[in-house]
């Protein structure tokens, strides 16, 4: 990451505002190795309370990082229900959704209407920009696998629809 860093840094020296945001960017890119910590962020609880990521540490978390807005987060929806209904009695993985819609009224809408089984968090604010931007998200959908540690196994895992995902899963539960 340093040596692309270095190589923007030659190509426009001229426009630092350009190389600070690609420097932020490979700063995320970097952070979001795997082995590398998941940074915590203060989520909300559709009835309003808050909760901490790191609170839900201590088994694998498949995170479904969405929008109610977005097209692409809303064709993964079955397939991620379908997931999460799989391992629903397993309890060494737990899948969570963790919404960036800035209208809570309309997540809450949402997520009433649909009513899925799993945890349902969002992100606002302060909180959102702050985790977007340590863990170098740009568009959603965007699905993470995280240990029982809080580190990263992937910070781009492979989506619900995808054909290796259950391998994916399952090797991150046996580990």
């Amino acid at each position: 990451y340093e040596t692309l860093f270095e190589a923007i840094n030659a190509f426009v020296p001229d426009h630092p505002e350009i190389v600070e945001s690609c420097r932020a960017k490979i700063e995320a890119a970097s952070a979001a190795q795997p082995g590398r910590p998941v940074p915590d962020t203060v989520m909300e609880t559709v009835d309003g309370r808050q909760l901490r990521l790191s609170s839900l540490f201590g088994k694998v978390l498949y995170i479904d990082v969405w929008a109610t807005w977005c097209g692409p987060c809303l064709q993964e929806a079955p397939s991620f229900r379908a997931l999460a209904e799989k391992y629903r009695d397993d309890d060494r993985i737990c899948f969570i959704s963790i919404s960036l819609d800035s209208d809570k009224d309309d997540w809450v809408e949402f997520v009433n209407e649909e009513k899925p089984f799993w945890p349902q968090y969002r992100l606002d604010g302060a909180s959102q920009d702050d985790f977007c931007n340590k863990v170098g998200i740009q568009t959603i959908p965007r699905f993470f696998l995280i240990d029982a540690e809080g580190k990263f196994i992937d910070a781009d895992c492979a989506r619900p629809s995808s054909e290796r995902i259950e391998q994916i899963l399952n090797e991150a539960i046996n580990r």
